[in-house]
């Protein structure tokens, strides 16, 4: 019976060694999903910080560029109106001029042509054959480019006078005139 009740203890005692061993191991593993746990949450809060941070950065970038596309859209409207007065001025001078020699109609149909023209440029910017007049073109002449005044009135609409040589065949001009115009969109 001894033998029997030493067998029991050495098998009380290797099932506590087992269950102290367990629970040496949970609180092992518990102390390592605690450790990974904050590990875990310090990762989060710096990539949350780093993400604050980030939004703040993109924030600031937004409003500057806001700021500076607010400036710009003043300076164009300042431009526009500008541009808008100094061509209303010269319109009235072109149809004061005009009207007494070549009649009202003529008049409307040159500010009709331009403006025309200028609609063709606004629809496609990027089209070079839009931006370019020929000053002798025989419709354009007797329009617009033929009236006194016509000319002024396409440079006051941001055409400039350029060196033509050879438009569709024509000989190189030598006089001072000017051949041709293209409309400049940076500059207008």
């Amino acid at each position: 019976m001894l033998v029997e009740i030493e067998a029991i203890r050495k098998q009380q005692q290797i099932d506590e060694e087992k269950e102290r061993q367990l629970q040496e191991d949970i609180q092992l593993k518990a102390k390592r999903i605690k450790e990974e746990e904050q590990q875990l949450a310090e990762q989060a809060n710096r990539l949350r910080e780093k993400k604050a941070a980030e939004l703040l950065q993109l924030n600031l970038q937004m409003k500057a560029t806001e700021e500076r596309l607010q400036s710009m859209l003043n300076v164009l409207n300042n431009q526009y109106k500008n541009y808008h007065d100094r061509l209303a001025d010269f319109v009235e001078t072109f149809v004061q001029t005009n009207t007494s020699i070549v009649g009202v109609k003529d008049c409307r149909q040159a500010i009709s042509t331009a403006m025309d023209i200028l609609e063709r440029i606004i629809r496609r910017p990027d089209d070079v054959a839009c931006r370019k007049l020929r000053v002798n073109h025989p419709t354009l002449q007797s329009r617009l480019t033929g009236l006194r005044g016509g000319i002024e009135l396409l440079v006051c609409c941001g055409f400039k006078a350029i060196a033509v040589h050879n438009i569709e065949g024509e000989a190189p001009t030598t006089s001072g005139a000017a051949k041709a115009l293209i409309h400049d969109n940076h500059n207008s």
